[in-house]
């Protein structure tokens, strides 16, 4: 996994997935200014990694906490991305939500 080099695709794919959380709140976010929605929209998507990961039943408290290290350290670019998403993907494999 790699960040895109071309800001307009990230935004085409923040659209496209705010779409697919299906939450009254996001379904408000391209109401916003253009700007603002950029940055709500980000952030929105941000919460809902952590929510997710709070909410994985089949997670214990220790690898909740160990993921949402992770997630804060990578989010303020203290490890690489990778580091973070490869480690959250296998402990929410199979998980339905």
């Amino acid at each position: 996994m790699s960040l895109s080099e071309n800001p307009s695709t990230d935004l085409a794919y923040q659209k496209a997935i705010l779409s697919s959380v299906s939450r009254t709140f996001a379904l408000t976010i391209p109401l916003l200014p253009s700007i603002i929605e950029k940055v709500v929209g980000n952030t929105y998507l941000l919460c809902r990694i952590v929510d997710t990961i709070e909410d994985a039943a089949e997670l214990s408290p220790q690898e909740k906490q160990s993921l949402s290290k992770l997630f804060l350290e990578a989010v303020l670019g203290m490890i690489p991305v990778e580091d973070f998403v490869n480690p959250c993907l296998n402990a929410l494999e199979g998980y339905t939500n």
